[in-house]
């Protein structure tokens, strides 16, 4: 697989020890070829040593970033996907993890499937962002104002803002 330079996996739940799949990942495809990875798995150790590995990643999608696994490697390093401008998540429930993860990456555009809690670090990440799309994100309906106002005075240099389908329950 020496030219590939996307992939997507997915499928059902990776195993418990995912360590099975990332070792035959890392073995069949050479190391800085992926532009784009995508994979419906949490941010684990045996995907980070399979990112540590692909250091010209420009897009990542994650299903998210959490405290499952105790990271052994610390995100923050400058040499891991130095490149990264897209990043998806589906959920950012670790607040460190997302912080280590997008503080020192050149990220500009940003999917986010869940808007409920915005992480603490969003007012200091927000600014660099030039895209943001949360089209498919669920607000509740007393939420809506709020999310809208800090996204609004936080990502103040967006130059695309993807709203389309805010979803909302009225009286949840």
């Amino acid at each position: 697989m020496d030219g590939l330079q996307s992939l997507v996996l997915r499928g059902p739940p990776w195993p418990e020890d995912a360590s099975v799949i990332t070792d035959f990942l890392i073995s069949s495809i050479p190391a800085n070829t992926l532009l784009k990875f995508h994979v419906l798995e949490y941010l684990n150790s045996a995907i980070l040593q399979f990112l540590q590995q692909q250091n010209k990643l420009q897009f990542l999608s994650l299903h998210e970033c959490d405290g499952r696994d105790n990271l052994t490697t610390s995100l923050q390093s400058p040499q891991m996907m130095p490149t990264l401008k897209r990043l998806e998540l589906i959920f950012t429930q670790d607040d460190n993890r997302f912080q280590e993860l997008v503080e020192a990456r050149p990220i500009t555009v940003f999917h986010l499937s869940t808007v409920v809690l915005l992480p603490p670090c969003w007012s200091t990440f927000a600014p660099r962002l030039h895209a943001l799309d949360i089209s498919n994100s669920y607000i509740r309906e007393y939420q809506i104002g709020e999310v809208l106002e800090t996204l609004s005075t936080t990502a103040v240099n967006l130059r695309l803002f993807a709203c389309f389908q805010v979803n909302y329950f009225p009286g949840f």
